[in-house]
């Protein structure tokens, strides 16, 4: 009797308790959660979609070990109906990940001062006043140059200088 106790039930004990564990943790494929629909998966893709368009706030703490990398001034001739031409001073600092991540801004940096010109001046100087139209210029800014970067390497942006004359 003893050693069918040993041998049997105890090791049944066993497995009918690993099996119960593993089904609580989730360990379990297919148990559990039902599977997404078609419009959860549409619209939790669309959140980490606008998440990742949306440029992380100013104050937003920088990870441990991330790098700011400055870019040259930007000196753009803004679009106005005056006989005077309007010019923009501008400039960015980009917070990358590591120091290793300079490397592709500074091979990018022809396409991404490419894609910031021809952004600004498309602006008038009606489009540059408070402190959401810089937001918005910001907003665009990030999503221009995150396009040209491969996903992670840009993490925030910052407008260290903004000048209109």
């Amino acid at each position: 009797m003893g050693r069918i106790l040993i041998f049997v039930l105890l090791p049944l004990i066993l497995i009918i308790g690993a099996g119960a564990g593993a089904l609580m943790l989730g360990l379990i494929p297919g148990l559990g959660e039902p599977p997404e629909t078609p419009e959860q998966v549409a619209a939790r893709e669309a959140e980490e979609k606008k998440k990742k368009e949306t440029v992380p706030p100013v104050f937003a703490p920088s990870p441990l070990g991330s790098v700011h990398q400055p870019l040259e001034e930007f000196v753009i001739n803004l679009r106005t109906d005056r006989r005077e031409p309007v010019f923009m001073l501008m400039s960015l600092i980009l917070e990358v990940p590591s120091q290793g991540s300079v490397v592709q801004i500074t091979a990018a940096e022809p396409k991404i001062r490419d894609a910031v010109i021809v952004y600004l001046s498309s602006l008038t100087p009606e489009d540059l006043n408070g402190y959401d139209a810089i937001q918005t210029v910001r907003q665009e800014l990030w999503k221009r140059i995150n396009a040209l970067l491969d996903e992670g390497v840009l993490l925030n942006l910052q407008i260290a200088k903004l000048t209109v004359k």
